[in-house]
């Protein structure tokens, strides 16, 4: 069986809004598909993609209708989400570790880590933040199809 991935909401949303490296999202979501990868991500992901899906329809970017479909299906992904509100403060230390500004990203890293996954990003600030630290973060960017 193949090994498990992480999949963050910058990831994600590049599957149904107009976003750079979009083509190699959908390359590397055909590609799981196909081997039988399982996703996983944080239960946070969900609160991520509605909040950029709404984003997209506050600036106009997608017309009402749009923005509904977006949301249900980034919503219906066959992407498992992990509860992790057991492990914020483990989250909090290594988004501390890291020096990162905020934590919520950290959730990510720390559940590809309990996972031994991969953690793709669609986040080039993220990746930048920790690479060289952390082997297992890939950004899409860097997919070749």
């Amino acid at each position: 069986m193949p090994s498990p991935v992480c999949v963050d909401a910058s990831l994600a949303v590049k599957l149904v809004l107009p976003e750079a490296y979009a083509d190699q999202v959908w390359a590397l979501w055909t590609k799981w598909e196909r081997e039988g990868v399982e996703r996983f991500a944080p239960t946070l992901w969900g609160y991520e993609v509605a909040s950029v899906v709404r984003k997209y329809g506050h600036r106009g970017l997608l017309t009402p209708e749009e923005e509904h479909e977006a949301l249900r299906l980034l919503l219906g992904l066959s992407i498992q989400l992990v509860d992790m509100a057991s492990l914020h403060q483990d989250a909090w230390s290594l988004a501390r570790e890291l020096g990162m500004p905020v934590a919520y990203d950290a959730h990510y890293l720390l559940l590809a880590q309990i996972l031994g996954a991969e953690l793709w990003t669609g986040d080039r600030r993220l990746y930048n933040q920790v690479r060289g630290k952390l082997d297992y973060v890939k950004w899409i960017g860097d997919f070749r199809k």
